[in-house]
């Protein structure tokens, strides 16, 4: 009887017995450096001394490195950040779910939310994998300014490389001319840097025409995730044709023959 009647204690008293808290967090979650993000976690509090507890998050890097807590929170007191995070986290909601601000690359990795109610033995944990996302830094047609005039043959094979720098992930380059999308570039040599960035370096080889006189071309970087749809950055040069009449060249004519009166033979 004695046995039956503590059976029956802990199967009415499950929250006291079991010890296992139900963490309900985000499988994986994605952001942009320089942004804010806030990594979920939820739970159902026990009926029972739902006042003492320990709030703890865990982080693995992504890239080497071991675990370590980034922030801790005792008994609904202040919560502290610890090492690259400390100044940067804070506690969302009412439960545990942490923001944190100011992201950078290596801030990616495994986010663990551990929750112990440690008088009501109650606990569970849940592991959020963020990923963080980096638009280049510069996107640039080498050897060239923005807007740059360069001066080309007809029928004359030449080269134009486009590099864009530090990214995440590697980025994606399309050349157009006039819009019009070019697919005779020779691919991307794609080099991966010490904090999981990419470097992109695609090179075109362009055989111009006379009709390309004045043609706008264009490099453009993309990325694939969703959160980058849309942001794209480029760099573009006109192409002069050598020994074409460009406009400029035929507005000065128009203007030589106006003032003078007299018609110049080309």
């Amino acid at each position: 009887m004695h046995v039956t009647f503590v059976l029956v204690l802990c199967l009415t008293a499950v929250n006291l017995c079991t010890g296992i808290l139900d963490v309900i967090v985000e499988k994986s979650k994605e952001a942009l450096v320089q942004t804010s993000v806030t990594l979920t976690c939820d739970y159902t509090p026990p009926s029972a001394f739902q006042d003492r507890y320990f709030i703890l998050w865990h982080f693995q890097p992504e890239i080497g490195g071991f675990e370590e807590i980034i922030y801790d929170v005792t008994d609904g007191g202040t919560g502290t950040g610890h090492n690259q995070f400390a100044g940067r986290t804070s506690l969302s909601g009412s439960r545990a779910s942490l923001t944190i601000s100011r992201l950078e690359l290596d801030d990616a990795g495994s986010y663990t939310c551990e929750v112990d109610f440690y008088i009501a033995k109650q606990e569970g944990t849940g592991t959020t994998e963020l990923k963080i996302h980096k638009t280049p830094d510069t996107v640039d047609i080498l050897d060239f300014s923005h807007s740059e005039i360069v001066s080309v043959n007809v029928g004359v094979d030449t080269e134009f490389s486009c590099h864009a720098t530090n990214a995440k992930p590697a980025p994606m380059i399309t050349w157009y001319k006039n819009d019009e999308e070019l697919e005779n570039a020779k691919g991307s040599h794609v080099t991966e840097l010490e904090d999981g960035a990419y470097d992109v370096v695609s090179t075109l080889t362009l055989t111009p025409e006379k009709s390309d006189d004045n043609a706008v071309v264009k490099c453009e970087s993309s990325q694939e995730p969703d959160i980058m749809r849309g942001v794209v950055d480029s760099d573009t040069i006109f192409l002069n044709i050598n020994g074409a009449i460009t406009k400029s060249s035929c507005f000065y004519l128009l203007l030589v023959t106006i003032v003078t009166g007299q018609f110049l033979i080309l």
